[in-house]
């Protein structure tokens, strides 16, 4: 795997966040955050979710990183609530 791809990522409550920053064609940034739900070395569920927009990358960063620890938080809370 590349530096890149490797450089927003992160793991949280068993799920591997990935940050992707996507460049637009005005400068700007669009949030983008993929989630993967881990069992094991399996992937069991993956979740892909498109943002706002941002005039920095590292504003587009920070709101995907809050976004997909908010969305997994969620999930994690539903599912021991069943």
């Amino acid at each position: 795997m590349s530096t890149e791809f490797n450089r927003y990522r992160c793991l949280y409550l068993g799920h591997l966040l990935h940050y992707a920053p996507v460049p637009l064609p005005d400068g700007r940034f669009r949030a983008r955050v993929v989630i993967t739900a881990l069992e094991g070395d399996y992937t069991i569920a993956q979740r892909f979710l498109d943002l706002a927009e941002h005039g920095s990358e590292a504003e587009a960063v920070s709101q995907a990183q809050a976004e997909g620890r908010n969305w997994v938080d969620a999930q994690v809370s539903m599912a021991r609530s069943h």
